[in-house]
């Protein structure tokens, strides 16, 4: 019976969860000439040399969506209260998220986290769509060469350095290489948005900090056991883009982190700062070639 019940609010949440996907797809198609315009404005030759203002005009497309979402939100709502419909009614149309109630403020209808995570799935949706020209924000050809060269370098750590050598406790040699966790690590360019690639490196260190655990069950993992494993795992995953991802978050999430997620980033950011500075007391061979390793 618990089982069955539990297929059905699962088949429940999956028909919610197409039934938003579709309108919000339908709302952005409804909107591309603002997209039109961001692609005219993001490339012209004043923002070519000023990230900071292509950071801005995104965010403004973005903010612009959103306000328009919730106009049309605002407006069912108010034609149905004119028309006389019955509350369920309204709750239950294909075009009309649940989640609208709350724009009205009215906490007894429904609640903050509906609305929250109808405006992520528009945000993802939005930044499927430019993703391309807001990866590399500033000068996509050098950003592109400074990515494949990184990647590299990485590539001969990788056959150069030793769990030893980055002080790895020997406890924690029996969990390595955490290849689950490397899977999950290459999925960070693979989300779209900045509070996505924050949750893949969340799911990251925290699954990195239950190995250690495991691996040591009387001693609780601090940072100075988790920096050099995460360093290990960075240089033995070489997730594509590394860098434009790091860039990625500083540039639409950076300055808003705080709590747990602000720890987490500081951690990466932390262990990517050694891995740079071991290329440069191990620099890579000019001959050297990653593909014949």
């Amino acid at each position: 019976m618990q089982s069955h019940r539990n297929r059905l609010q699962q088949s429940i949440h999956l028909q919610q969860e197409y039934i938003t996907n579709r309108n919000l797809l339908e709302f952005i198609n409804q909107h591309r000439n603002l997209f039109i315009e961001f692609h005219q404005e993001f490339t012209s030759d004043e923002l070519s040399c000023d990230p900071k203002l292509r950071v801005e005009i995104v965010q403004k497309l973005v903010t612009q969506l959103i306000n328009k979402m919730k106009t049309k939100w605002r407006e069912s709502y108010l034609n149905d209260c004119f028309t006389s419909m019955h509350l369920s009614s309204l709750l239950h149309r294909s075009d009309v998220p649940q989640s609208s109630m709350n724009i009205l403020g009215d906490s007894s209808i429904t609640n903050d986290n509906n609305v929250e995570s109808v405006i992520i799935q528009l945000e993802r949706l939005v930044m499927d769509e430019i993703y391309p020209f807001v990866i590399w924000i500033n000068n996509p050809s050098v950003e592109k060469e400074r990515d494949e060269l990184f990647h590299r370098e990485l590539t001969f750590l990788q056959n150069t350095i030793t769990p030893t050598e980055l002080r790895i406790s020997n406890a924690y040699h029996i969990v390595l290489p955490l290849k689950s966790v490397q899977n999950e690590l290459l999925l960070l360019d693979c989300y779209h948005t900045s509070s996505d690639k924050l949750r893949c490196l969340k799911r990251v260190i925290n699954h990195v900090l239950a190995a250690l655990q495991l691996a040591n069950p009387t001693s609780i993992p601090c940072a100075d056991d988790l920096l050099p494993v995460l360093i290990y795992l960075v240089i033995h995953t070489n997730p594509p883009r590394l860098l434009s991802n790091i860039e990625f978050i500083n540039n639409f999430a950076g300055d808003n982190l705080n709590g747990e997620l602000q720890y987490i980033w500081c951690q990466f950011c932390s262990a990517v700062a050694e891995i740079r500075r071991l290329m440069s007391i191990r620099p890579m061979n000019n001959n050297y070639d990653g593909n014949n390793i």
